[in-house]
């Protein structure tokens, strides 16, 4: 009898502990979004999301273009006109933005990367007319109203983010280089430019590339948070509507099938940068599959959670735990709208580069075997990363903004949860033979080798 118990009650619990692992398996609950979006007579795309459910909004602005726009001999260009969007405008002093924002209890913040610049300030709710004054004005008066003071300014921020990104820090190049391997196109230019076009940027250029740039077709508006859609659509209209057209950019078709690298390229430091007293190595691996689609998108995000995404994950297992790495991660970006899978492992000393490079290339071509329950574990834990990052204002705008520009649609939730929810492990089994065939390297040599 009291084993008959024993074994219901082992049963039971046994039930139990399956049914909270099923549990822990449910597909995380997308928040619902509600968007809103109209075009302006003048090309500018308006989309607004609203929330009750949060006291604050973000005004984001994205121009599209970004490094892959500028020409050569004025490479960096766009990154300059980024940091003079907080120089004063033709009615505005330099600094004044910032400053009106914060005394409004907000912040502002903007990014160029290689296909946008986007530019963003959350404020409470009561403070939305003033973002979308303010953001008028930028766009209305950057290129007029930019000094000769501050041009000069702005120049020699960026040759200090370039000293600080390469000459002084011996594996700035990484990403750099990596970026050259798997697009060797317009894709391929660093946002900080080559480190001495913009010694010779002149006034006339700089605001002849801003009237190009910082125009409203060449623009998309997200309004998000604690506002009324009609009121919103409204004020845009109100504060944008009259601003001249403009034309868009034409941003570079990045072609589709990457350049294969036979083998890893070992990278070591100029004699002429500084070494450091205790340096880290770094492996960066980039995989490109050629693919705009976001089904393509997912799949690597998934590969990503696969190799990378947890204390459990393959590459952690294989590297982290045999001692011969520290770190590992593995991260999904979208350039130009196609999907690119970066790995960037931390060596212990002593690691052959080359040796750890082939053990990542050999983990990732691994995913061909991966089993249908890490599939499944790595696509759900996907899903719940982007469940939770759009509960974040800033992301959500920035996101609607990039689904409009890579999806055609500002409201790709859903759209893209189901991707990740409908993914198959054969679709992951048939993306690993993929990455087998488009792959760029870079290894980090250590300061203290001799080139």
């Amino acid at each position: 009898m009291r084993v008959a118990r024993f074994v219901l009650a082992l049963l039971g619990a046994c039930a139990l502990a399956s049914s909270v692992v099923l549990a822990e398996l449910e597909p995380a609950k997308a928040p619902t979004l509600t968007v809103a979006t109209e075009t302006l007579p003048n090309g500018l795309r308006v989309i607004v999301s609203p929330d009750p459910s949060v006291s604050s909004v973000v005004v984001h602005v994205r121009y599209g273009g970004g490094a892959s726009v500028d020409r050569p001999g004025n490479t960096g260009y766009a990154h300059l006109v980024e940091r003079l969007l907080s120089a004063g405008t033709v009615h505005g002093k330099p600094g004044e933005f910032d400053a009106r924002i914060e005394a409004a209890g907000g912040f502002a913040s903007s990014v160029t990367t290689v296909d946008h610049t986007s530019v963003f300030e959350q404020v409470s709710a009561g403070g939305l007319e003033l973002a979308l004054f303010l953001e008028a004005e930028r766009m209305a008066g950057l290129a007029d109203g930019i000094r000769e003071d501050e041009l000069a300014k702005a120049k020699a921020a960026i040759a200090a983010e370039f000293r600080a990104a390469y000459v002084e820090q011996p594996f700035g190049l990484v990403e750099r280089w990596l970026c050259q391997e798997l697009r060797n196109t317009a894709y391929a230019k660093d946002p900080l430019g080559n480190g001495t076009d913009l010694d010779t940027a002149t006034l006339a250029s700089v605001r002849a590339f801003a009237r190009e740039y910082i125009v409203p077709a060449n623009a998309t508006l997200v309004i998000v948070g604690r506002v009324e859609p009609r009121n919103a659509l409204a004020l845009a209209r109100r504060y944008f509507g009259w601003i001249p057209a403009g034309s868009p950019l034409t941003a570079p078709v990045m072609p589709l099938v990457a350049r294969p690298v036979e083998e890893p390229r070992l990278y070591k430091p100029r004699t002429s940068w500084p070494t450091f007293d205790d340096p880290v190595a770094k492996v960066v691996v980039g995989y490109a599959p050629g693919d705009r689609s976001s089904d393509s998108f997912v799949q690597l995000k998934i590969a990503a959670r696969v190799l990378a995404g947890a204390r459990s994950s393959r590459l952690v297992r294989a590297l982290v735990d045999q001692g011969l790495a520290t770190d590992v991660r593995a991260e999904v970006i979208r350039a130009a709208g196609a999907a690119e899978l970066h790995i960037t492992v931390l060596p212990t000393e002593g690691t052959n580069l080359f040796e750890l490079g082939k053990k990542i290339r050999r983990e990732v071509a691994g995913l061909a075997n991966t089993t249908d329950e890490e599939h499944h574990r790595a696509a759900l834990a996907a899903a719940q990363d982007l469940v939770a990052a759009v509960e974040n204002l800033a992301f959500r705008a920035d996101a609607l903004a990039s689904w409009q520009a890579y999806d055609r649609e500002a409201n790709h939730l859903d759209a893209e949860l189901e991707l990740i929810r409908g993914a198959r492990t054969s679709d992951l089994h048939r993306t690993a033979r993929l990455l087998g065939e488009r792959y760029g390297i870079v290894a980090v040599g250590r300061p203290q080798e001799t080139p």
